[in-house]
């Protein structure tokens, strides 16, 4: 004799219990009916299930065939990525900051490379630097909700203050550069004829001290005020004695004579 396998089948108890749903399921577990019924899906739950995209379907067999209720979720792929493009597209539109953050820092950059030609773009570059940062904070803020724009906002925290600190560096280095008479060595500013004289002479004077020991070191250099050609200039020694340099200006620059010592100006 052949057994129907465990399975839900029509109740047989349905048709001689008035209490029972025609349409009632129990198990039968393979060898005997057990007390487990199943009552048939409602139509309104059905239709709840049908609206949310679920659909149960028991099956119904006479003994002898396999069957089983069975639950199956059906959802379209082409909806799937309708909604996921969508909730793409909304979220990278939820923070714009981050975007402005990476536009203002770059042009922080741009105005600080700009200072040495033109002052203003210093000005430039400190409000965009602003902007870059205030921007750059509002866009970390809101990545935190919308999980979008962390770096472009964190790249616009950072060019905005690097950008204003090398706007200052390019200017002050401009301002030494342009302004005589700040004493920086290795520097050649455009300095008054008498100025410019002064400073040849004692450079090369304390040269020739240095390599010549027999050679008197030099105090002072004093030159008149005053855009003559040809001038003298008093020279001013460690040791006490004093001298005078003739000094010619050439379109090739400077050119000094000092007189012998002992001859001019030795006290």
């Amino acid at each position: 004799m052949t057994t129907a396998p465990p399975g839900w089948y029509a109740d047989p108890g349905a048709a001689y219990d008035a209490s029972l749903p025609a349409d009632a399921l129990r198990w039968w577990d393979g060898s005997a009916w057990t007390e487990h019924t199943h009552a048939p899906t409602p139509p309104d739950a059905a239709a709840r299930l049908a609206a949310s995209g679920t659909a149960f379907a028991p099956v119904l067999v006479a003994p002898g065939s396999a069957a089983a209720p069975a639950s199956v979720t059906t959802e379209t792929a082409a909806t799937d990525e309708t909604a996921v493009t969508a909730v793409t597209d909304v979220t990278a539109e939820r923070n714009p900051f981050s975007r402005y953050a990476l536009i203002f820092g770059i042009a922080t950059i741009a105005a600080a490379a700009l200072v040495a030609v033109n002052p203003l773009a210093g000005l430039v570059a400190v409000i965009a630097g602003v902007l870059a940062l205030l921007f750059g904070i509002l866009g970390i803020v809101r990545s935190v909700r919308t999980r979008t724009g962390r770096a472009s906002s964190g790249w616009g925290t950072v060019l905005g203050p690097v950008g204003v600190i090398l706007a200052g560096i390019v200017w002050i280095v401009a301002i030494i550069a342009l302004t005589p008479n700040l004493g920086f060595p290795g520097m050649d500013y455009a300095q008054p004829l008498p100025e410019a004289a002064e400073r040849q002479i004692m450079r090369e004077l304390e040269t020739a001290a240095t390599a010549d020991p027999s050679v008197p070191y030099p105090d002072t250099v004093e030159c008149p005020d005053t855009n003559e050609v040809q001038f003298l200039c008093t020279i001013h020694y460690l040791d006490g004695s004093t001298n005078v340099a003739v000094v010619s200006q050439t379109p090739s620059g400077l050119l000094w004579q000092p007189a012998e010592l002992g001859e001019v100006g030795e006290k």
